[in-house]
C-alpha cells in the first residue's frame, strides 16, 4: 500500500534524528520531516507531539501518541494545498531513500495520501466515550498489556511475540477496533480487506454504541457520534475491515 510505504518512511526518518545510526537517510531527507514537523503551516497535523517517542526510545509510544492525537484533532483538517504541499517536500528531499526503499513517490502516490487522509483522520480521531479514550490508544493500550512495552526501542521483541502468537480476539475483535474498521473501510472497500475471525457482527456496517467522532473541521460533525456522523453522510458501510492496515500503527 503506498499509504503504508510513505508512513513507513516517515517513521524510519523521524528515528534516524533520534540517533539511530543504523538506518541510512540523508540530511536532506531528515530535514524535510523536521520542518514539516515543526512548520507553522502544518500544526494541523501536530507532529511535534511525537517527537518523544523519537528522542527517547525505549519510552513506551502510548502517551506520546495519546497528546498528539488531542492536540491534532481539536485543529482543523490540514488544507489540500498543505497536505500537498508535505508530500512535494518528501519526495523532493527524499528520493534516494523511496528508491532504497521501493517506495513510489510519484502523482498517483500523491493523489492516494490526498484521497487517504481525511478518513484516517477521522479514524485516528474516534474516541471511546465509555472508557473517555481515543479509540487508537485504547487499542495501543490494550496490546502493550499483552505483548509489552510498545516504544521504538522495542519494535523487535514485540514484532517477535507477534510472529509467535497472535493477540487473542478479546484484543484485536474490540468495539474500538471495529470502529477503526469501520472507518477505514468506508471509502477504501478497495484497500481494506475484510475481517475474519471477529465475528459476523463485527461485518455488520454498524458503529458501535460509545463511538464518538471528535476531529473538529469537518463540517461540524466534531462530538457527533460516530454512526450518526457517518450516516449523515448518506455512507454505506459494506464489510469492515483493516486500520491495522492504517500503516503500521498496529503490527
Amino acid at each position: 500500500m503506498r499509504y503504508a510505504s510513505f508512513v513507513a518512511l516517515a517513521v524510519s526518518v523521524a528515528a534516524v534524528n533520534a540517533q539511530a545510526p543504523n538506518l541510512d537517510v540523508s540530511q536532506e531527507c531528515a530535514s524535510a520531516f523536521l520542518s514539516i514537523a515543526s512548520g507553522e503551516n502544518n500544526e494541523c497535523l501536530n507532529l511535534s507531539a511525537l517527537l518523544s517517542a523519537f528522542t527517547s526510545p525505549d519510552q513506551s509510544i502510548v502517551t506520546p501518541v495519546d497528546n498528539w492525537l488531542e492536540g491534532m484533532c481539536s485543529r482543523d483538517r490540514c488544507s489540500d494545498d498543505t497536505i500537498n504541499a508535505m508530500f512535494d517536500s518528501v519526495s523532493q528531499a527524499c528520493s534516494s531513500e523511496a528508491e532504497r526503499f521501493s517506495i513510489t513517490l510519484d502523482q498517483n502516490s500523491k493523489d492516494l495520501v490526498g484521497r487517504v487522509y481525511p478518513s484516517l483522520r477521522e479514524a485516528l480521531c474516534l474516541k471511546d466515550t465509555k472508557a473517555n479514550q481515543y479509540c487508537v490508544s485504547e487499542v495501543l493500550n490494550d496490546y502493550q498489556d499483552a505483548l509489552g512495552t510498545l516504544s521504538l526501542g522495542n519494535v523487535g521483541g514485540v514484532m517477535g511475540r507477534l510472529l509467535q502468537s497472535p493477540p487473542p480476539s478479546n484484543i484485536t475483535c474490540t468495539p474500538c477496533s471495529k470502529a477503526l474498521y469501520s472507518v477505514a473501510r468506508q471509502d477504501h472497500s478497495d484497500m481494506v480487506p475484510e475481517v475474519t475471525g471477529c465475528g459476523d457482527d463485527f461485518n455488520d456496517g454498524q458503529m458501535p454504541a460509545n463511538i464518538q467522532l471528535t476531529a473538529d473541521g469537518q463540517g461540524g460533525e466534531g462530538g457527533e457520534s460516530a454512526a450518526t456522523a457517518l450516516s449523515s453522510r448518506g455512507l454505506t458501510l459494506a464489510g469492515i475491515p483493516a486500520i491495522l492496515a492504517m500503516g503500521a500503527l498496529f503490527v
